[in-house]
């Protein structure tokens, strides 16, 4: 059927363009292949509006404020108002914001245009129909409503989790909000004429999820959130604008501390010296023993284990040494001699190194060293567990969790280090510059402890109409670098509500008296020397006793 054929032979001279014709549903992956500058011509008529655009709509998927243009084909008698009331209707449910309408009236063979006039649709702030005429039209048929939404409302929600969102109070008690995805939304609202309205009333220090947020936008709850969020597949291009922060999501840990003076002493008491001292003493008393017993026949089996000459001078202690005419055994005292001295010599230089300059602890750089220690564990979110459900088998068990987001974010701002901490590349570089006012850094990360994580966006409703202002908006972010000024302005406004402090949280430790503590090991090898001496006191006095009987009963 040719319908206003006259009308159209104009664009017959037109250079060619690729026509789809889509009849029903269809799962085509128009957006993949023609992107989203096309024109989609839609046969209307009567009664048949509500099918029409649910297939419509589902071919239009993801790309429903594409330039449409509405055939209405009206029979005689059928009413104008309400075959335009019901496609207004079935526009704003779909959030069809880009669509012309142009009736015809089937009188004829030929068909038949109503009046030279057309419909524009204006999506702000109601849904509506705008008549306007063909010959006045000066060119311009589809208008970028988005630039300007007529003061729309637009429902949102903050998190309140730096530095993407802060929220405080002035000396006034007026409400302030800042932050690097807040002031993108707050500049988003005042660039294109929107008003902001908070799904609930803002309370200082209210912690909400991200991810409960952005739940609340995927739901319909919410316009837009304060919040980034970030995914993969179908959920990134149906629910998430265009890449807004390419940060990286990490593990901040506690750094690695210096050895305290028990553990200095674990270490120059370890088992590597008390060996040594063990195997330079029996050697040696055992050649001794073997020269006493081939050249002057003297058998004392206790020199075995303790010889009051060789072990003292393993120690590098005096000793009385008696006279002897074997040169062998004086080539014995003389390497027990150096012996001991080289074991004092090292020993008093590891020493005084260690006092003085203490070694750091071991680092924890990797997800397998961390799977493997018990002692560090990981705070996280119930969100966050079930959101890196994927990642944390690579750490094993060395995490807690919990379902109070305040508790967890307030651990993490206070740089306690009792946990280690899930955080963006943002926040890290937050704990960074605070960490240069420190005399030694309280935290640490690396790549190694980077997680695979997509870029963040901005989380819309399915099939939003605000994504291509706010896809233009985010570019024009970039371009200017306002990421920069806006992250500045946060970190000012956290130091002065003293939520990030500057004063040394990790100040270097003064001398300080030893105490019972820091000499461990030492009580210990007393303690034992001690409990030695009274196993081989009560031994001795059983053998002379034993001794003394058999005398006697003899």
């Amino acid at each position: 059927m040719a319908v206003g054929r006259r009308r159209f032979e104009p664009l017959y001279g037109f250079p060619a363009m690729k026509i789809v014709e889509i009849q029903q549903e269809t799962s085509f992956p128009l957006r993949r292949e023609f992107g989203v500058d096309i024109l989609v011509l839609l046969l209307l008529t009567s009664g048949e509006e509500l099918g029409s655009f649910e297939r419509l709509s589902k071919t239009l998927n993801d790309m429903r404020q594409v330039r449409i243009l509405i055939c209405g084909l009206l029979r005689v008698g059928e009413s104008e108002n309400l075959f335009k009331e019901n496609v207004l209707k079935l526009c704003q449910f779909y959030k069809m914001t880009n669509v012309l309408m142009k009736l015809f009236l089937l009188e004829n063979e030929d068909g038949g245009e109503i009046s030279p006039d057309y419909y524009e649709l204006k999506p702000y702030p109601t849904y509506g129909w705008f008549e306007k005429n063909l010959l006045l039209n000066h060119g311009i048929f589809y208008p970028q409503h988005w630039r300007n939404l007529q003061n729309i409302t637009l429902i949102t929600c903050t998190s309140q989790i730096t530095p993407g969102n802060l929220v405080f109070e002035d000396e006034n008690g007026g409400i302030h909000i800042n932050g690097l995805t807040a002031r993108l939304i707050l500049l988003f609202a005042e660039k294109f004429n929107a008003t902001l309205k908070m799904l609930k009333p803002l309370k200082v220090g209210e912690i909400i999820h991200y991810g409960l947020i952005n739940e609340w936008t995927f739901q319909n709850k919410l316009d837009i959130g304060m919040v980034l969020a970030s995914g993969d597949g179908e959920t990134y291009m149906r629910y998430l604008s265009d890449s807004y922060d390419m940060t990286h999501v990490m593990l901040m840990l506690p750094c690695s501390g210096k050895l305290n003076l028990l553990e200095v002493f674990g270490i120059l008491l370890n088992l590597t010296f008390f060996a040594c001292l063990f195997i330079c003493t029996y050697l040696l008393s055992l050649v001794q023993y073997l020269v006493d017993y081939i050249f002057d026949g003297v058998q004392n089996h206790l020199e075995l284990l303790l010889n009051l000459k060789i072990f003292p001078s393993i120690l590098s202690q005096s000793y009385d040494l008696k006279p002897s005419k074997w040169k062998g055994l004086n080539i014995i005292y003389f390497l027990a001699f150096v012996a001991g001295l080289n074991i004092s010599v090292q020993f008093s230089a590891e020493m005084n190194t260690f006092f003085t300059s203490p070694p750091q602890k071991h680092q924890i750089s990797t997800f397998e060293e961390l799977s493997r220690q018990s002692a560090l564990k990981i705070l996280l979110d119930a969100r966050d567990v079930a959101e890196y459900r994927e990642w944390l088998p690579t750490i094993g068990k060395a995490y807690i969790s919990s379902a109070n987001s305040t508790f967890v974010v307030e651990k993490r701002n206070s740089l306690d280090t009792t946990y280690g901490y899930l955080v963006t590349h943002n926040r890290w570089h937050f704990v960074e510059q605070q960490q240069n006012y420190f005399s030694h850094k309280l935290f640490c990360t690396n790549e190694q402890l980077f997680l695979p994580k997509p870029p963040f966006s901005i989380a819309l409703q399915e099939n939003s109409p605000y994504r291509e202002a706010l896809n233009y908006l985010i570019h024009r972010v970039h371009e200017r670098g306002l990421y920069i000024p806006w992250y500045s302005s946060t970190f000012v406004d956290m130091v002065k509500l003293k939520m990030i402090a500057l004063n040394d949280l990790n100040p270097e430790e003064r001398l300080k008296v030893l105490t019972a503590k820091d000499l461990f090991w030492l009580w210990m090898i007393l303690f034992i020397g001690l409990g030695l001496s009274v196993v081989v006191f009560i031994c001795e006095l059983y053998w002379e006793n034993r001794n003394r009987m058999e005398i006697i009963s003899k």
